[in-house]
Formats: C-alpha cells, sequence, structure tokens
C-alpha cells in the first residue's frame, strides 16, 4: 500500500446542484495534488486578488507539469475550514515551504488585542486534518512530502513527519538556501505514476430516463428509483467495490449510515436507489465511490438534485431581544419568505426573549409546534436579550431534540470584555468538550469587542447546500449589512462545525482565508450562526438571499419532528379514508370494533423507527420501534364504541431525540340501527395491512332475516325459499386471488386471478303467516351464511386500495313454493318470486412492504487497522430491493473468538475493523416479524496484513568483506512467503540467499545493483496484491595494504666460535584495510642474504649474511599485495631490509710508501672475511715505528713522515649495542724516498 500508484482520476468536488452527465475527457486523467503552505507570501493578504496573485507566484516557481498533475493550492487555515471527502480525493499533497519567519506555528491569540491580522497565528493543521491526512494519504501509500519548514512546524506537522520512519512515502526534504526546495518536490510530483480505481463518468437518471433541469419531480406519491450509472477508467481488481451514498441528513458530510448501496465493481455498472417515503424538497446530495477494499484507495463523484417531493413547512419563532422588535426577519423579507413553486414555505412567528423567559411560548413548546428558534437581529443582543438560566436552557433542552437554533450577532459575548461568562448563553452554549459544545464556539478572544474593523463584504468558504439553495450563490464577494467579527473562535477541530462565509475587507487587517476568527456564518448539526444584526435590518440583497440560505439549511439540516398519516377509520359496515377525517364526518355504529389505521412517519430517512402512543376517552396503548411511514392498525373494542359518546382520539408520534407530533380527531357514534334491508351484508380484512407477496383473508357475512314483511306482489302464497345465492367481485390489480372456501373449508375454484366468482346454497325456508314470512329454522340451514376469501399483495401501492361496494354484487334468488299447502314439500317445485341485489361495504386494504426475504452481504477483505463498512442487501421473496423489504429488528455480529475483527453497527450498517490476520465469519439476522423465518446471511471476513513496504539499505564493503542483507518489510504483521533477489547489473559479489536474508561477499571492486522483491505466493487466495519491491546496491570497495615496519638492519656475524654467531631475525607485519580474508603474496625475489617466510600477520626474516657491494649495504625491498587476481593492483607501501654482516676476520697487507712522492695520507690495504661482509670501519694504532709513520686524526690512514719501517695494527670498530669481538691483524709500512731519478735512497 506504501507505494508509489500508476493512474488517478481527476477529484471532482460538486456540492452544489450541477448537471448530471459527468464525463471524463481523458482516458489518462492528470494527477489531482494538494499543495499547502502556511502562507504564500510574508506579506498580510487581505484580498482574493492578493491571494491569488501570491499562490500564481508560487505556482509559477515550482514549474509543476500542468499537463500531467494538477494542483489545488491551500493556506493551512483554508484546509482546516475545509469538510469535502478527502478520502479519494487526491493523489498527492506536498506541504511546502514557508515565507513566514515563524514558520508553521499556531502562536497565540492574545485576548484584547483585537488585532484582526492573525497571518502568523493558527498555522498549524487541527488533529482532525492531520488524522485525515494519515488515514486517506499516508495509510494508504500515497505520497506525502515535506519541506522541512512543515517538518518542524507545531505539534500535527511533526507528528505527520514522524511518520517517515515507517513509511516510505512520507518524506521531508531539507531546507537549502542555495537551492529552490519547493520545486524539487514538485518535480517528484510531476514524475509520479499512481494507480488506484477511478470513474471515467457517471450519470444520474430518474426512471431510466433523462433528468432535466437537474431535477427529479415525484407525481402521485409514486417514487421511481434513481439510476446512477458509472464508467470506470480501467477493469477494476477483485477487490474493488462502487458505493452509493445519499446525504439523508442534508449536512453535506456522508456518513457511515449514509451509505445504501454496495457492489462489486464491474467497468460499468448502474445502482439503483429508491426513496421510498415521502421526504422534504431540495436538493439531494449523492457520492458515488469506487473503492479497492484492499489498499484503500478510492475516487468519487458527488454531486446534488433537486428532488422535489414533500413542501418545506417551517414553522418558526424569532425572538427579538428583550422587548423590541428590532431586527424582526417579517419586516424585510416577507415576500422571500414562500417559494413561488411551491417547494417551501417558512411561518414566522413572532416573538420576544422576555416573553420567551416569561414562559408565553411554553405550551407551543412541549408541543412541538416550531421546527426552529432564531434569536436575533440586533447589535449586542446580549445585552437586550440575555435570558436567565431557565429560560436558555429550554433553548437548550430544544436543541437536543435535535431541531433547529439559529444564534445569530452578538448573541454570545462577554459584557465588559469580562475574563469570565457573563451570560448563559456562554454558559450552556460553550463547552470545551465538542461533544457538548452546542454552538461550535470554542476560544475566547473578544477580538469584534467595540467593532474595531467593521466590513459590509462577505467571502464564500466552500460549497454545499446552504449556497445553493434556494438561492445559488456564486463565488463572487458579496455585499452585506455592516458588520464586525465576534468574540470566540471556531472550534475547527470539530468536525461538525462547518463555515460558509468569512468576513472580508480589502482594508485593514482582517487577513483573508481566516474562518477561525473572522467567520460570518457556519453550522453544526442542527445549530446555524448567522453574522447579520450588527445593523438590526436587512436591506441588502445578497445578504437576504444568504438569510434565505441560513434558514433553508437551519431547518433541513436539523432532525424534523415527525408526522402522522391518518388513513381510515372503519367499522364492519363503512369506512371513512384521512378526507372524510378531516371533513368531520367520520360516524361509526355502537357497539362495533372500530378500526384506525395510521402511519407514523418522519421525513428524516436516519429515523428509521418511531414510538406512537394512542389516547381514546383516557385509555392510553403505547407502541415502540415502529417502522417509519409503514402502516399500523389499532382497534378500540366494541365495548368502547357507545351511542352517542364521542370516541377523543390523540396519536402522539416521537423519534428517538423525541421531537414529537400531536395530532387529535373525533370519531363520532351513532346508535345500531334497525336495518329496514332484506339482506344484511359485512366484510371485514385480516389483517388490514397485507405486507407484498404476502395472504390476507376477507370475510364475508350475509345475515338473512329471521322475519320479513310480505313482499309486494308476493306470488308464494305459503313457503319461500332462499336456495341460491351468487357473488361476483372485481378486484384491485394489486390483489390476486387465492382460495375461496365457506365456514366448513369447502373450496370454490377459482377461475379468474383478480375476480371473485361463487355459489352459494343457503337452503333457507319461510311461511307466511299473515303479512310476514318467518323463517323455519327447524327446516333451514344457518340463516347467517359466511365465506371467505384469501388474496395475495402482488403489487405495491403508494396509498390504501379501495374494495369499492360498486364492484361487487351479492344476487340473492327467493323462490316460492308452487304447490300450495299447508306442509313443506322441499322436493315440491319452486320458481322465482324475487331476485335481491345486495352489494358489500368499501373495504380498505394497505399492501405493506414486503418483508425481508433473503439478504446477502459481501466478503469483506481488509488490513490490519483498516475499516470497512458493510451495506446489506436486502430482498424480498421476488428478488427485489426497491420495495424497501421490512424488517423488525437487524442485528450484525462477528462469529470469531480469537479477535480477528472488530465491528460497530451504525445504522443499517456495519463497520468492521481489521485487529489482527486471520479469518472470521460476518453474519447478519434480520427478524422480519410477525414470527416470519429469520433471515441469516454469512459472509467471510479475511484480515490480512500484505507487504506494504520493502526497504533494504545499500551497503559499502571491502573486496573479502562479508555483509548481511537484511530486509525491512512492513507493516510487521505483513504475511509473506518469501523475498526474492535478482542481480541487475554488476558482478563485484558473491551472494547467497538464506532464508529471507543475503549474505554478501565482495569479489572485486565493483558496484552490483540488485533488486529485491517480496513474493506473498498463494497467501491471499488469488487477491490482486501488489507486492512491494525496492532496489539497492552493493559497493564494493578494494582494501588497502601497509606493512610496519617502514625499514629494518638485521645483522650477521660468523664468528669462529660458533657460539658467539649471530644471525638476527625479525618480523613484518602485514595488515589490510579493512581486514580481509584474501591472501597475500610477496611480490619479487629475495636474496640469499635473506630468508624470508610468509607468515598468517606478515612475514618472518632471518639475516643469512650481509648483502651489498664493497662494503655498502644495498636495500632489500619487500612489498605485498594480494594473491587474487582482481587485487593485484593493490600494493602495500615498501619495507626496506638492509643485512649487515660483521666480519669474522680481517687481513692486512704490508705496504711500501713513497715518500718521494708525497706525504699525502694513504689507506691501508685491507681485506674482510668473509666477502659478503658489509661492516668496514676500523681503526689503525701504530705498535712500532711512529716516527717513520702516523695515524692520522680518523685512525682511518696513515700519513708517512720519513723513510723507515713501522709496525700497525688495523681492527674493527664495534657497531652500538652489538655484541661482536672486534677482529684484528697487524702489517708493516715500509717507508721510502725516491729521487726523482727513481732511485731509491733506502740504505736499509
Amino acid at each position: 500500500m506504501r507505494k508509489l500508484m500508476q493512474y488517478i482520476a481527476v477529484l471532482v468536488l460538486i456540492i452544489s446542484i450541477i448537471p448530471q452527465r459527468v464525463v471524463a475527457e481523458t482516458n489518462q486523467p492528470i494527477l489531482n495534488v494538494l499543495v499547502l503552505r502556511d502562507a504564500f507570501t510574508a506579506s498580510k493578504v487581505l484580498s482574493v486578488t492578493e491571494y491569488n496573485n501570491a499562490v500564481n507566484s508560487y505556482r509559477a516557481s515550482l514549474n509543476v507539469n500542468t499537463a500531467k498533475v494538477n494542483a489545488q493550492f491551500m493556506t493551512i487555515k483554508q484546509f482546516n475550514a475545509s469538510r469535502f471527502p478527502m478520502t479519494g480525493a487526491f493523489d498527492a499533497v506536498m506541504i511546502g515551504s514557508s515565507p513566514l519567519t515563524e514558520k508553521y506555528k499556531n502562536g497565540t491569540l492574545v485576548v484584547n488585542s483585537k488585532n484582526h491580522d492573525t497571518t502568523n497565528q493558527l498555522n498549524d493543521l487541527t488533529e482532525l486534518k492531520a488524522t485525515e491526512l494519515f488515514n486517506t494519504v499516508v495509510r494508504v501509500g500515497l505520497p506525502l512530502l515535506m519541506h522541512e519548514d512543515a517538518a518542524n512546524g507545531d505539534t500535527q506537522l511533526k507528528r505527520l513527519a514522524a511518520y517517515q520512519r515507517d513509511y516510505a512515502n512520507v518524506k521531508v526534504f531539507n531546507r537549502n538556501d542555495q537551492q529552490n526546495v519547493d520545486r524539487e518536490m514538485a518535480q517528484q510530483l510531476n514524475q509520479l505514476t499512481i494507480s488506484r480505481p477511478r470513474f471515467q463518468s457517471t450519470e444520474v437518471k430518474y426512471n431510466n430516463q433523462s433528468i432535466s433541469n437537474q431535477t427529479i419531480q415525484v407525481k402521485d406519491g409514486v417514487r421511481h428509483p434513481i439510476n446512477f450509472a458509472y464508467t470506470l477508467s480501467q477493469p477494476p481488481t477483485p477487490s474493488a467495490f462502487v458505493e452509493l451514498y445519499i446525504d439523508y441528513d442534508h449536512n453535506d458530510r456522508f456518513d457511515a449510515d449514509e451509505k445504501v448501496i454496495e457492489q462489486q465493481a464491474k467497468e460499468s455498472g448502474t445502482l439503483n436507489f429508491t426513496l421510498s417515503r415521502p421526504t422534504f424538497s431540495g436538493p439531494k446530495n449523492w457520492m458515488l465511490v469506487v473503492k479497492d477494499s484492499l489498499t484503500g484507495r478510492a475516487d468519487y463523484r458527488k454531486g446534488s438534485i433537486l428532488y422535489l417531493d414533500e413542501k418545506v413547512k417551517a414553522n418558526i419563532l424569532q425572538l427579538t431581544a428583550g422587548t423590541g422588535t428590532n431586527g424582526r426577519i417579517s419586516s424585510y423579507l416577507s415576500n422571500m419568505l414562500v417559494d413561488p413553486s411551491g417547494n417551501y414555505e417558512f411561518n414566522l412567528t413572532d416573538g420576544t426573549t422576555s416573553q420567551f423567559e416569561g414562559g408565553t411560548y411554553d405550551q407551543a413548546l412541549l408541543n412541538n409546534d416550531y421546527d426552529m428558534l432564531i434569536f436575533g437581529f440586533q447589535d449586542s443582543y446580549n445585552v437586550y436579550g440575555s435570558m436567565n438560566a431557565a429560560a436558555t436552557a429550554k433553548v437548550k433542552r430544544f436543541s437536543e431534540t435535535g431541531q433547529g437554533v439559529m444564534l445569530t450577532h452578538d448573541t454570545i459575548f462577554r459584557t465588559n470584555s469580562s475574563s469570565s461568562p457573563t451570560s448563559e448563553w456562554e454558559r450552556q452554549f460553550v463547552n470545551a468538550n465538542p461533544s457538548l459544545n452546542i454552538s461550535g464556539q470554542k476560544m475566547y478572544t473578544n477580538m469584534g469587542f467595540g467593532a474595531p474593523e467593521t466590513t459590509n463584504k462577505a467571502v464564500k468558504v466552500q460549497d454545499g447546500i446552504f449556497t445553493s439553495y434556494p438561492y445559488r450563490l456564486d463565488d463572487s464577494i458579496k455585499n452585506i449589512s455592516n458588520t464586525h467579527n465576534q468574540y470566540f473562535t471556531l472550534d475547527l477541530n470539530d468536525p461538525d462545525v462547518t463555515p460558509w462565509y468569512n468576513l472580508y475587507s480589502t482594508g485593514g487587517n482582517r487577513v483573508y482565508g481566516d474562518a477561525n476568527n473572522h467567520y460570518y456564518t457556519y453550522t453544526k448539526n442542527n445549530f446555524t450562526y448567522s453574522g447579520a444584526g450588527h445593523t438590526n435590518k436587512f436591506s441588502v440583497e445578497d445578504e437576504k438571499k444568504i438569510f434565505i440560505n441560513t434558514m433553508y439549511r437551519a431547518f433541513i439540516g436539523a432532525n424534523h419532528k415527525p408526522y402522522n398519516v391518518i388513513e381510515s377509520v372503519s367499522d364492519s359496515n363503512q369506512s371513512y379514508t384521512s378526507a372524510d377525517l378531516k371533513a368531520g364526518s367520520v360516524e361509526v355504529t355502537a357497539g362495533q370494533d372500530v378500526k384506525l389505521m395510521w402511519r407514523p412517519s418522519d421525513y428524516d430517512f436516519q429515523d428509521l423507527f418511531l414510538n406512537s402512543t394512542i389516547t381514546y376517552n383516557g385509555k392510553q396503548v403505547a407502541f415502540d420501534n415502529l417502522r417509519n411511514y409503514e402502516v399500523k392498525e389499532f382497534t378500540i373494542p366494541a365495548a368502547d364504541v357507545v351511542a352517542d359518546r364521542p370516541i377523543e382520539v390523540k396519536i402522539e408520534t416521537s423519534d428517538q431525540r423525541n421531537a414529537k407530533v400531536i395530532d387529535t380527531f373525533t370519531i363520532n357514534v351513532k346508535r345500531a340501527e334497525n336495518v329496514s334491508d332484506l339482506i344484511q351484508v359485512s366484510r371485514s380484512i385480516d389483517p388490514s395491512t397485507i405486507n407484498l407477496y404476502e395472504t390476507g383473508t376477507i370475510h364475508y357475512q350475509v345475515q338473512y332475516p329471521e322475519r320479513f314483511d310480505r313482499l309486494p306482489n308476493q306470488l308464494g302464497d305459503k313457503f319461500l325459499r332462499v336456495d341460491s345465492t351468487s357473488f361476483s367481485e372485481k378486484l384491485p390489480s394489486q390483489l390476486e386471488v387465492v382460495a375461496i372456501r365457506d365456514t366448513n373449508g369447502n373450496e370454490y375454484p377459482v377461475t379468474k386471478p383478480n375476480e371473485i366468482k361463487l355459489q352459494l346454497k343457503p337452503d333457507l325456508y319461510y311461511e307466511r303467516n299473515g303479512n310476514t314470512n318467518i323463517f323455519l329454522p327447524n327446516d333451514s340451514g344457518d340463516r347467517t351464511v359466511k365465506f371467505e376469501v384469501v388474496v395475495r399483495a402482488i403489487e405495491p401501492s403508494a396509498s390504501l386500495i379501495q374494495l369499492k361496494k360498486a364492484d361487487n354484487q351479492l344476487t340473492t334468488l327467493i323462490e316460492y313454493s308452487k304447490k300450495q299447502d299447508h306442509i313443506l314439500d322441499k322436493l315440491n317445485d319452486w320458481d322465482k318470486e324475487l331476485e335481491v341485489q345486495s352489494s358489500f361495504p368499501d373495504l380498505l386494504i394497505n399492501i405493506g412492504a414486503p418483508y425481508a426475504y433473503e439478504a446477502k452481504i459481501p466478503d469483506v477483505t481488509l488490513q490490519i487497522g483498516a475499516q470497512q463498512i458493510v451495506s446489506p442487501t436486502i430482498t424480498d421473496a421476488k428478488g427485489n430491493t426497491f420495495t424497501n423489504p421490512k424488517w423488525s429488528s437487524l442485528k450484525w455480529e462477528i462469529v470469531d473468538a480469537s479477535g480477528v475483527a472488530r465491528l460497530v453497527t451504525q445504522g443499517n450498517n456495519a463497520i468492521v475493523t481489521g485487529l489482527k490476520t486471520g479469518t472470521a465469519k460476518l453474519r447478519l439476522t434480520i427478524d422480519p416479524g410477525d414470527k416470519r423465518p429469520l433471515v441469516v446471511a454469512e459472509s467471510k471476513v479475511n484480515v490480512i496484513s500484505p507487504p506494504e513496504q520493502l526497504t533494504i539499505q545499500s551497503k559499502e564493503l571491502y573486496v573479502g568483506q562479508t555483509t548481511t542483507v537484511t530486509p525491512k518489510i512492513m507493516p510487521e504483521t505483513a504475511q509473506y512467503k518469501s523475498v526474492r533477489y535478482v542481480v541487475e547489473s554488476g558482478d563485484s559479489v558473491k551472494f547467497e540467499q538464506v532464508g529471507n536474508n543475503l549474505n554478501i561477499i565482495g569479489l572485486k571492486p565493483g558496484t552490483t545493483q540488485f533488486k529485491a522483491t517480496v513474493d506473498v505466493g498463494d497467501l491471499f487466495g488469488g487477491l490482486n496484491i501488489a507486492t512491494p519491491s525496492t532496489v539497492f546496491t552493493i559497493q564494493v570497495k578494494a582494501p588497502s595494504l601497509s606493512q610496519t615496519p617502514s625499514q629494518l638492519d638485521l645483522w650477521v656475524w660468523d664468528s669462529l666460535d660458533e657460539e658467539k654467531r649471530v644471525n638476527e631475525v625479525a618480523s613484518i607485519q602485514v595488515t589490510s584495510t579493512p581486514t580481509v580474508s584474501i591472501p597475500f603474496e610477496r611480490i619479487g625475489s629475495i636474496p640469499s642474504a635473506l630468508t624470508v617466510t610468509q607468515s598468517a600477520t606478515g612475514y618472518e626474516l632471518r639475516a643469512n649474511h650481509g648483502y651489498g657491494n664493497n662494503g655498502v649495504v644495498t636495500d632489500i625491498p619487500i612489498q605485498t599485495t594480494f594473491d587474487d587476481n582482481a587485487l593485484r593492483n593493490i600494493r602495500s607501501n615498501t619495507s626496506i631490509v638492509r643485512v649487515n654482516e660483521y666480519p669474522n676476520q680481517l687481513m692486512s697487507k704490508d705496504m711500501t710508501i713513497n715518500i718521494g712522492e708525497g706525504t699525502a695520507p694513504r689507506l691501508p690495504l685491507l681485506e674482510y672475511w668473509p666477502t659478503t661482509s658489509t661492516w668496514r670501519d676500523y681503526r689503525m694504532e701504530i705498535v712500532s715505528g711512529e716516527e717513520y709513520v702516523q695515524v692520522s686524526g680518523s685512525g682511518k690512514e696513515l700519513i708517512p713522515v720519513k723513510p723507515g719501517v713501522a709496525k700497525v695494527e688495523v681492527y674493527t670498530t664495534l657497531p652500538a649495542g652489538k655484541p661482536f669481538e672486534a677482529v684484528k691483524d697487524t702489517f708493516y709500512v715500509r717507508i721510502i724516498q725516491t729521487n726523482a731519478s727513481g732511485q731509491d735512497d733506502d740504505r736499509y
């Protein structure tokens, strides 16, 4: 994962309403890179123009290849304020150098300084954003390049830089004042190749039809699927999924429980999703994500459609300050509160904080009459509109239901610049704990006190529903009424806080891009802030539009109270619809059960279940966990249905945050009438709600009279019979007939699937007695005839279906006995007397959602620490998902005893987090309800830890040295089979792989380059694992050789006395640097004067005899090289060995000196033995004849004096410190003198 990738899609950040067909211009998209700096110039930047100029100047200095890299530039402040999805947004992030003196520091905001120039403050990442960068960039192996300035910044930037120790994709570039380091970073971006799944195009349709004007209109309550088609730029990997998110809560974010569909990715595909129940009209944000669950890398496209369904009706209570009426919205915006197209309507109630504090609106609050509270608009609102703790607590309780609260200019501030809170607004709405910090404001600065820098301009921070509906607000600077900064910073570390507009100035000190301090409008969930109110009026057109958008966003982004749909009230004789209820025409018959059908409903899709309480005439019944928008039935028993006693019904429905609605209506009760009709018919359905594909039973009852008046022109004078009755009914298309049977279980044939036809044989007899026909019970069957029809719901219906009275007919044939006798004879002939036509009353049936029949959940493969949102595919008995199959409970669990993964349920989805390698079973158990069989789906969770990063340090060694290459594979939990090594170039080493290590021996000088690759084998069962590899080099250097000592003098004395003989020995130490195991050898030959014996550490020397010429010692050089052909040119220094030999004999010759030739000193005639001796230093002494010859001062020469004969002794000197003995000899010197003719005058 932590390695470079090859391709990337261009990020499309579309939050406002956009065309739904988005097609990439090229199949090779450019890389999308985020470039962050604390500032783009050291100067104070106020305007958009100044900012753009600074960015463009910096951009130009980088030399970015725009054909390959699309760089998006932001300051740290802007990035901290941004709220777009980061997963899949960028291919790399670069945090460049700082032009500021205090580089990437948060600095200190001094309370009461009122300094709007925050250039040098708030320049560290928030913890929120640093964590986002780690999870979406660092952890998935995308490059994060940081300049040293950023790496040495404050806490969060240092935290990011520290990841370079474990993640090779995090790189810190050191500052170098001699070169443009930022350009060097950009050049690395130019060279990137990134690999991740990406979209080529997306298209949105409705019911497979193109969308006109980006608008979907729900007609007649029928909601069709929305089709999200996509095409990927490349075939996906097996671990890639496409996910669809719908921003149900309209907060411009896509949370885990808003993931509605997940499919295995295909090269092209379509995800179909139906908004199956009513929702408010307005923008619906969507996001398609393609994600490789293995690497965590993704791409996304997002957009918005205008979905027109239920009209937004917001009841708003505006509370002006104190008892005043300044800033009433109705005074300025009345013509903008109702949409001419009928899509929204803001109904305002004007009030004051004094009234609110006094309890004027307590009952209305209790009844949930208001959808939103607005406090404003007035300068110093907190002074005039401050409320006590009890009143402010009511506002807090209202906000805790999730319904909208809007605070405005100067609602939260401290009077007299106090060092502690001075109002309940701050005490209850500002908290250091983000979960308790309702307002989203955090640190007190008092920057705006005294309005030191007013402005009448605002600038957009980011896009969303806030800036797109009802008015489309472009990026231009907006005009607003004069206003100023507030008193607390925003908590931008809170992900729920989203700034939309900042105050803007082209003069003064208010720097551009600081949403912490210069916010004008922002939201935090159901809490909204508007900076309007300093001037107590709305007179600027831009500001009016911003405020209407603020109101809509405040309403639509909040929790909404539920609503009840009263579908019908009925007894066995009559059914009443919701229209009848509104008209007040509901009247039931005393003594009969009364059935009430209603839908507990909520426009908020995240409210899956609701609670209802029905109260009638003081009796109360509670219903918990009712499925949103599903018809429920309640029966008021006949005993409670008393004539002339109206039934007062109250239905209270609440959501999980206790936002509630109360509906009341009256059911009138009439007395049971003496029905004059000859035949009484009634019917009922069990159950009143038939779930799609399920069956229900319609119970029909025909009641024949016990007696009836003589018929007009009655032919039968004595006996009548009812022996043939036919019934037919045409059913709505949503139903089909399954079975028709009587009370005895006898089946009647079903001839057509949507038609009921049958013949009945009542076998009833009557006898005329005067003017009355009287029933003969002993001769007849039961005069109450019952039959039942089992029907199946085969089609969904958005509303109740009606079995109409006009669509059924019961025909009863009354016959008379032709034989006029006083005794009943059933076998007599009978003839037609009369046919009586009857019709069963209207019957309302609800087609409910089908039961969940089957569920599928995908296998989950993820890495340790990674998260995957798992969405189930739940289908009905026909395999459909669009019908929104129903269930009563849904349970996720991981069947795993070894702690491989952790699971958290969010909405219908599960968030699975990998903890350690291994497999587990993911199980989803769905209880469809109504004692239906449980639906169980299982899949495999495979938590893996593929090798993400391979690091091997290049090394240097010397010939003959050994080293071991040990790979570092991250993460430490990585699973792999082995590491493979391949020589890419060079032959300077010999190597052997032992396990995953490489043992290397340097062979010869040079460089060998290896490529190492992690081999995962079949550990991941065919998953497309991109294994890391790396290149490293081994540089082999030649060792050096040295010898010590560099010079040696050895002596030999071949004494005649063997015991005194001397042959000196010595050693030469040969050293390799560094120490290597390669053998060495001596260069050249050695004379016999010296014996050289090689040892492991050098040479052992023995002097044999002197080595020189005529007594002059000749140097014997000794030099070493390696006994290796590759290192023959490596030689040591030369050690000089001098072998000296002391003579054991000295022989002198007699000599004659002719003084007549001169008196110059003469050398003696000497010979040394052995001849190899090199020591020839001697001295002479005159033994006799000193008058004839003398010795020179050096003791080495003879000086003739006069003719005669002298005896001279010669002896050798001794070398210092040597134990030699001098050798001597004597010789005679004859001094003669000749004349010029050569005659010797020697007379001796």
